[in-house]
């Protein structure tokens, strides 16, 4: 597969940190895979673990 646009990773990882910083009971966030395309991210599964 050919290499995706790093700089398109950038939205996401300042969302999420958004996320994390407006939610402290949140103590763990796993996105796996994250996948950057022409059209911008796909987040193909997500799971978040609460305090």
């Amino acid at each position: 597969m050919p290499s995706g646009d790093r700089g398109r990773l950038v939205d996401p990882m300042v969302r999420l940190s958004d996320i994390a910083t407006a939610h402290p009971e949140i103590v763990e966030i796993d996105l796996n895979p994250v996948i950057a395309h022409d059209e911008g991210y796909a987040i193909v599964d997500a799971r978040m673990l609460l305090a």
